[in-house]
């Protein structure tokens, strides 16, 4: 996320040689939910890639210590209320158009209360809730008074929470390409090829992916080959 600042990992300004070399940004999401899967993705992945805990996972706090140890950027993954439940069902912790702002607004603090070390949210789901523009606003104030930064997965389809987090002055990025809807290599690799022509087109492209091990196979694998002279994965 930090490449729409134009940061490297190390939180310095990317040398003005290399501003010109297209950037991606990578989060996988879901930590903590599978075990095996999240420690994969911790230990294989480039620290550059960063990690978004779920609040479901068991003991997510050692879930964050686990991917800051390995030098990945956290995010917390507050899941938002769906169109299509029950099929994306967000669960007892969610964001909920049905909820009195003040219920939302304690849900929230909940959910920051979880674990330290994190450097924002990234939402989860959110076709229903995404429409609820009066429930969304003192949600990013919120964000924007504690320092937090706003990671827009795209899933909610109204556009309206990446435009009221630009309108509330929140840092925030905006997924361009979803690697895993359909988590098969062929479709991966293809989405992985959009990703890095898409960072050529624009400069900046962001991705997202579930630890799935065809995804973090095909993510390695892509990752290695790329010139880092012609790429740059930054967080």
């Amino acid at each position: 996320a930090a490449a729409l600042l134009r940061k490297c990992c190390r939180g310095g300004t990317v040398a003005e040689a290399d501003a010109a070399i297209p950037q991606v940004a990578i989060v996988i999401r879901g930590i903590g939910l599978s075990r095996t899967a999240s420690i994969t993705a911790i230990k294989t992945l480039p620290p550059e890639v960063s990690m978004v805990i779920s609040p479901y996972a068991r003991d997510p706090s050692d879930w964050v210590l686990r991917a800051r140890m390995s030098g990945h950027e956290v995010f917390m993954g507050p899941p938002m209320e769906s169109a299509n439940f029950p099929f994306e069902d967000a669960g007892p912790l969610a964001l909920n158009s049905a909820k009195q702002v003040g219920d939302n607004m304690a849900t929230l603090t909940n959910l920051m209360g979880m674990v330290p070390g994190y450097v924002g949210f990234m939402s989860r789901f959110g076709s229903k809730f995404g429409l609820a523009e009066g429930q969304l606003r003192p949600i990013f104030e919120e964000l924007k008074a504690r320092g937090l930064m706003f990671v827009d997965s795209g899933e909610s389809g109204s556009g309206a929470m990446a435009r009221i987090a630009a309108e509330v002055a929140v840092p925030k990025a905006v997924v361009d390409i979803h690697l895993d809807r359909t988590p098969t290599e062929d479709e991966i690799a293809g989405r992985l090829l959009r990703l890095g022509a898409l960072a050529r087109s624009q400069s900046v492209a962001v991705a997202m992916g579930e630890p799935y091990p065809h995804t973090i196979r095909e993510l390695k694998s892509w990752l290695a080959a790329q010139p880092p002279e012609r790429l740059r994965l930054v967080p």
